[in-house]
């Protein structure tokens, strides 16, 4: 059984706090740094929309194995709190997507090959991560991207995952698939490319109306036109399809092979979208797959942001 030293809290979120501290052996050798999330249990109701199971949470984390999603070391109990004990990892990447440093495209290639090679994965073991965002996505100090959080996959309600990262189908309240964590990929591609946020909404309905705006009519999806939320909110339509995001692609981004991707991978309409392994097909992602990581360790190495980096 292994013990834990030099505990330090490094953040403390709205679902549980992150500890680092020294894993050692029972003899009290030193083995490696390691993150410890705290988590108690968490029944859904008014005030808590979203339930917390920390059991679950481990126990999709310990069916999993794949260099691109975080590893479940240990776990255990101690009173009310359940705590299980991660690889620390110092960096996340909204750290190097809001640094000074300018991002070469072949790190945002080996960045998204990472991703979708990781979350292809969690779709083939019938896994919806559902919330995707760049605070999610720890990068080790090898310049390997690990997925980390997955207190949401368990979740059936269509409220879960962050606010700007949803895609319309879980707005909207209509059926979803794994389709709608390529969304979310593809506003991370979007940061990554452009150093903004896609969207920035304070409430689901503004959200809609941005979306609409940006990459709709939303009406041109069938799935989505039949909901009876969609009923209730009135959105412009009687323009071509994203043709607003065509235009403020052209302010960023000059080639055509990556806004062909970024399209369909924000694809409104979910059966249009692309999968995660229709991304990983595309020829921008799969060239990333051919630089490894040494670009993005190389950046780690200038962006030195300390031990706290990236937990939230």
């Amino acid at each position: 059984m292994f013990k834990y030293k030099n505990c330090s809290d490094i953040t403390q979120g709205a679902f549980g706090s992150i500890i680092q501290a020294t894993q050692c052996t029972p003899d009290d050798r030193p083995i490696r740094l390691v993150a410890i999330k705290k988590l108690i249990e968490k029944q859904q109701n008014e005030r808590n929309p979203i339930s917390q199971s920390p059991l679950e949470e481990i126990q999709i984390l310990q069916q999993l194995s794949h260099p691109n999603i975080i590893k479940c070391l240990d776990s255990f109990q101690e009173g009310n709190y359940t705590y299980y004990v991660m690889p620390l990892c110092p960096f996340c990447l909204s750290d190097l997507i809001y640094s000074q440093q300018i991002l070469p495209i072949k790190a945002v290639q080996s960045i998204m090959h990472q991703l979708m090679y990781g979350l292809a994965y969690l779709h083939s073991k019938q896994i919806m991560h559902r919330d995707m965002k760049p605070r999610n996505i720890l990068i080790n100090q090898f310049g390997v991207l690990q997925i980390i959080d997955f207190g949401q996959s368990y979740q059936t309600l269509n409220g879960a995952g962050t606010r700007n990262y949803r895609a319309p189908e879980l707005l909207l309240n209509v059926s979803y698939s794994p389709k709608a964590d390529v969304f979310a990929c593809g506003c991370i591609l979007f940061e990554l490319l452009t150093r903004r946020s896609l969207f920035c909404a304070v409430n689901d309905i503004e959200l809609i109306v941005q979306q609409n705006q940006l990459l709709g009519p939303l009406e041109n999806s069938p799935n989505l036109k039949n909901s009876v939320d969609f009923q209730k909110i009135v959105l412009e339509n009687g323009f071509n399809q994203a043709e607003k995001f065509k235009i403020l692609l052209q302010q960023f981004i000059f080639d055509e092979e990556i806004e062909e991707l970024i399209l369909k991978m924000l694809e409104v309409d979910e059966e249009k979208r692309f999968s995660a392994e229709e991304c990983l097909d595309h020829q921008f992602i799969r060239e990333g797959g051919n630089y490894g990581t040494v670009c993005i360790e190389e950046l780690i190495q200038v962006h030195d942001q300390g031990d706290d980096a990236g937990w939230s």
